[in-house]
């Protein structure tokens, strides 16, 4: 805005009921005004040009001050040499909000501009150093570092899913990594054996037995005795997979029962929890609706309030128009403030329920994800249960025939030996050891089999887990850098303040502080001296309320110069009632230059004026 002199235009904000216009001019524009004359209102109606549209609905607290008859247009516009704006709300009937007709006038993603460019009570920042609390939260606002935790936020809900996808494929996940370590250590050992076989001198058969009847009869049997042989090998592959499974599903079982516990110990009666926080959260509603309820019950006596203010300056009549009573304009003015208070301390009791049944909604969906946690490892606890039952039924069943089948081998291997009753001894201790090592590398071929046949079926059962694996850790590291990145960009912004906070308050001539510093905890700290002694970490709470206001402007103001410098307006209401005349007329001079347009507010005394009026200073 390049003009010398800005129009404001107010349609029913406040006590500007019916359209009123003012003029401010580049500068310093002082608003001076007794006690409910409109200064909160202008100011606030100046708001109503930066509050983002997305954040209406949260101004709840000020509805008292924007709009107070449901049914009421309410407008602001700003009218310059070149441009202008307009700005036009409803409040729908019975909502705690406004309703933006028309669009943000300055649209500015990122940062809350009313939150840098208006120093008011209700400024957070204002309010944080009032009360001497962290403005951690206020610098994560404006620097746009609180955004990567919105990032966040929307990223949980997918993780949350993925995790409680993955827990279903988890345990076969880790079964899976099992036996494939299993599957390595039995390759091991069959390469080892197939070595120690390599060693060995081989066996000419066919030169054991002169007797052509003999190795006839020798060739006959051993044919025999090598297919019970491979049944044998089979059986005990499969018994030694079989007692593998056996032994990983018994782990398994105690992992899954250590889980149920570390859940029910964490989450004692987790579902008659559930029950009590419903019910808690339906009381929490109730209380809401009845709150509500009388919220509207002001919105309509504030709309008969109206009326009459409206009746009254048409027909200037001192009564109550609804009732014909006589109402003198103080009963009036109480009676409306009354209604004001009783809505701002409901409309505060309805922030607060908002928050608990928000709470209680967050507990719930919290423990019935646990209880679906709890539902899913029970679940698998029966599984496994189960899946081992079969298999010890399996292992006992192929067992037995184990044993029938060495009564037999041992009956062919005696018959074979006694064949070979005249070979020599060294020939036959080759053979015994061949046949040990050979009967070794079949059973452990005839277990890797299995094994690989389990681990197929494992494979094919955890694909999805794979890629929800990586999913998750791919969102981890999303979380660490967006965790990473805000709190650089939050000490980034600390340190900047810091740098120029000290150089502000200089400028601005004021002595109190030989130091203002932001510490690690983002609470302020303050350095001053005291009869020529140095005194180091003073908190915010051992200030004066005006000196807590003084450090709340510095910062703004640094905060305007960092991320809105060319803005063309700053507002400064209500917080510098208790400064002396020096102080305000030093804090005058320096914020004169801030900005194309300054307002500030300042209380005059009912005897000089009856009315708002702005004051330009050059």
């Amino acid at each position: 805005m390049s003009s010398d002199e800005i129009k404001v235009n107010f349609e029913n904000v406040g006590v500007f009921r019916g359209t009123y216009s003012f003029n401010l001019k580049k500068g310093l524009n002082v608003v001076k005004a007794p006690n409910a004359k409109g200064k909160t209102s202008f100011t606030r109606g100046l708001e109503l040009f930066l509050i983002p549209t997305s954040e209406l609905k949260g101004k709840g607290y000020y509805m008292n001050m924007f709009a107070t008859a449901p049914d009421e247009k309410l407008e602001v516009e700003l009218i310059s040499d070149t441009d202008s704006w307009k700005r036009t709300f409803r409040r729908p009937q019975n909502k705690d909000y406004l309703l933006a007709i028309s669009g943000d006038p300055f649209p500015l993603k990122g940062i809350n501009l009313s939150q840098v460019c208006f120093a008011t009570p209700e400024n957070k920042l204002m309010n944080s150093i009032l009360y001497g609390k962290s403005i951690r939260e206020y610098i994560e606002d404006i620097s746009g570092s609180k955004s990567y935790d919105v990032i966040a936020k929307s990223l949980e809900k997918f993780q949350r899913n993925y995790n409680r996808q993955y827990q279903i494929y988890k345990r076969d996940l880790i079964l899976l990594e099992e036996i494939n370590t299993t599957l390595e250590n039995d390759l091991k050992e069959k390469s080892k054996y197939l070595k120690m076989l390599e060693k060995l001198p081989e066996i000419d058969e066919e030169q054991l037995l002169k007797d052509k009847n003999l190795r006839e009869k020798y060739f006959e049997t051993k044919n025999e005795k090598e297919k019970i042989d491979k049944t044998i090998r089979e059986i005990k592959g499969k018994i030694e997979s079989l007692n593998q499974q056996i032994n990983n599903l018994k782990m398994e079982i105690n992992r899954l029962i250590e889980i149920i516990s570390e859940i029910e110990k964490e989450h004692p009666q987790i579902t008659k929890r559930i029950e009590v926080l419903k019910d808690s959260l339906q009381e929490s509603i109730k209380m809401r609706k009845e709150i509500q309820q009388e919220l509207s019950k002001i919105d309509d006596e504030l709309k008969s309030i109206n009326d009459n203010w409206i009746k009254r300056k048409k027909y200037e009549e001192d009564k109550c128009y609804a009732c014909g009573k006589p109402l003198t304009l103080k009963e009036l003015q109480d009676f409306e403030k009354s209604l004001e208070l009783a809505k701002r301390d409901y409309s505060k009791q309805l922030k607060k329920v908002n928050r608990e049944i928000e709470d209680y909604r967050d507990e719930i969906n919290d423990l019935q994800i646990q209880e679906r946690e709890l539902s899913i490892q029970r679940t698998n606890l029966s599984k496994s249960e189960k899946s081992l039952a079969r298999r010890e039924l399996d292992l006992d069943k192929i067992q037995k025939e184990l044993e029938d089948n060495i009564e037999e081998q041992k009956s062919l291997e005696k018959e074979i030996y006694k064949l070979l009753e005249n070979v020599s001894d060294d020939i036959l201790e080759l053979k015994k050891e061949r046949d040990k090592i050979e009967d070794r590398i079949q059973i452990l071929e005839s277990k890797i089999k299995e094994t690989k046949k389990r681990i197929k079926e494992l494979e094919d059962s955890t694909k999805r887990a794979e890629i929800l694996t990586n999913k998750i850790e791919f969102l981890d590291e999303c979380f660490s850098y967006l965790k990473r990145r805000k709190d650089e960009i939050t000490e980034k912004a600390a340190e900047k303040f810091n740098e120029r906070i000290n150089e502000i308050y200089e400028e601005l001539g004021f002595t109190d502080f030989k130091e203002v510093l932001i510490k690690d905890d983002y609470k302020i700290y303050i350095t001053r001296e005291k009869d020529g002694k140095i005194l180091s970490d003073w908190a915010l709470e051992a200030l004066s309320t005006s000196e807590r206001y003084t450090i709340g402007i510095t910062l703004l103001i640094a905060a305007k110069e960092e991320y809105l410098p060319d803005f063309p307006l700053f507002v400064i209401d209500e917080i510098v009632t208790s400064y002396d005349d020096d102080r305000m007329e030093k804090l005058k001079e320096y914020i004169a230059n801030i900005s194309d347009y300054v307002v500030i507010t300042q209380l005059a005394p009912e005897s000089s004026m009856e009315e708002l009026a702005i004051e330009h200073i050059i």
